[in-house]
């Protein structure tokens, strides 16, 4: 009886226990699906609001009018970006709003189309700027354009991921994060990139995109690397922060439009922009062609204290480097081992190519130019600055069709003034050079158009 009756007891607290895990799991396994009938929700933001921290909202197939408030650290997921379609319920707010004035840990966005309609005025996707977001994940959603509205939205948390989306042709969307990663992306437009909100070792990615009609702006320790752009490209901005940090662009591939017809310096038909930053700049590895500028340095408020421009191929443009202007404190400027042919104007309007321009209102910078080869354009190298130091090692400038190297003091030219411009250098092969020069103009150099003026013969290699 003992015995039966220990088992007896053993049995009833097995049932006992059974009973309280089924009860504990049915609680924790609780559906938060959605789907337009047959589902424990039939609106997305229902379900939103059932849901706790850490549960995940599923979405199924279908058309969703709603606008969305996250106001939890929850997944939010639908079935497939070709299946889950969500337009806006009510004109005048955000499509998805997340955050309310609280504090959220991890939120996620995944698998919808987001599609504007008219009368959208705000932003698609907004997160609340008084809400700390500690992880925002944006993956695998598809924005959409009616109506000539902008897709637009604005992600700011300490970690933001941007994966594997696609957005339309004018949408923008700006991220701001202490750790920022944009990655594998269709981009339609412009991505604005700025992880030095917070000056305390923050850093971005962007990678492996393909940029198709915009481009992307960063700022801060940021890294763009192996990424495709097909129109605009990088631009290097925002600067005025406490602490010099680094932006790098590397081994990005840039195919242009092709180059204008008239060209204007604030052309915006470039790939490469250094401009205020305050950052110091590495710009290394990336195929640039088709383009009015390939690569700009134009920092005339907040010019970055250094700039290396390295290994660089550019090609088929107007200017392949130009150092526009730096003005404000003293910049150090490396354009080391690039390749730079047929930089030419296409018609007799607007101002001749130039492999390396270093211009006008460039003052107190030191410039170096090494090991470049610069040949089959209208110029080579041309420095008209206001003052600075130039030094030209190791260089190959040939097959130019005017100047290969000119500096615009009398009698080339009357914009440098001699006394506030140094050029220095030795062992650069220049040679055949000025093929387009008239034999007058030829006189004012070496009399074979390879550089001017005459002073400059030390440059050449002995």
């Amino acid at each position: 009886m003992v015995s039966i009756t220990q088992r007896g007891l053993r049995l009833t607290s097995l049932s006992v226990l059974v009973t309280v895990l089924l009860g504990f799991t049915l609680s924790v396994a609780q559906p938060y699906t959605v789907c337009p009938s047959g589902c424990p929700f039939t609106k997305i933001q229902a379900a939103l609001d059932a849901a706790k921290d850490g549960d995940t909202i599923t979405v199924g197939p279908g058309l969703y009018r709603e606008n969305l408030k996250i106001t939890k650290s929850v997944s939010l997921v639908g079935a497939d970006p070709a299946q889950v379609r969500l337009l806006p319920g009510s004109p005048g707010y955000p499509l998805i709003q997340v955050g309310d004035e609280s504090t959220l840990g991890t939120v996620r966005i995944e698998g919808f189309t987001l599609q504007q309609v008219a009368g959208l005025t705000w932003s698609s996707v907004y997160t609340d700027v008084l809400t700390g977001i500690q992880s925002l994940i944006f993956r695998n959603n598809r924005m959409l354009n009616r109506e000539e509205r902008d897709w637009l939205g604005w992600l700011e948390a300490g970690e933001v991921i941007v994966e594997q989306n696609i957005f339309s042709s004018n949408s923008s969307l700006e991220i701001e994060g202490q750790r920022i990663r944009v990655v594998n992306n269709d981009v339609g437009s412009v991505i604005r990139v700025n992880p030095a909100f917070i000056d305390v070792e923050n850093e971005a990615l962007v990678e492996g995109n393909t940029f198709r009609e915009g481009g992307v702006g960063v700022s801060g320790n940021t890294i763009v690397r192996r990424n495709k752009f097909r129109s605009a490209g990088v631009g290097i901005r925002e600067g005025g922060r406490p602490e010099v940090e680094l932006v790098q662009v590397l081994e990005n591939e840039f195919i242009g439009p092709g180059v204008s017809d008239f060209f204007a310096p604030n052309s915006d038909n470039l790939a490469i922009v250094v401009s205020d930053s305050g950052d110091r700049v590495l710009i290394e590895g990336n195929k640039i062609a088709n383009y009015d500028i390939g690569i700009s340095v134009d920092g005339r408020y907040q010019p970055s204290p250094e700039i290396i421009i390295r290994k660089n191929a550019i090609s088929q443009g107007r200017v392949g480097i130009w150092v526009e202007e730096q003005q404000r404190e003293p910049t150090k400027i490396q354009i080391l081992e690039n390749t730079i042919d047929r930089q030419r104007r296409p018609s007799e309007q607007g101002f001749a190519g130039v492999g390396i321009l270093i211009s006008w209102h460039v003052e107190q910078v030191e410039v170096l130019l090494q090991g470049n080869t610069v040949r089959l354009g209208d110029f080579g190298v041309v420095l008209v600055p206001g003052s600075g130091k130039f030094e030209l090692q190791g260089n190959t400038i040939t097959d130019n069709d005017l100047w290969g190297v000119l500096l615009g003091v009398p009698p080339c030219g009357e914009i440098v003034d001699p006394a506030k411009v140094q050029v220095t250098g030795s062992g650069n092969k220049i040679s055949n050079n000025g093929k387009r020069l008239k034999p007058e103009e030829k006189q004012l150099g070496d009399g074979e158009g390879n550089i001017c003026p005459k002073e400059l013969l030390f440059l050449k290699q002995k």
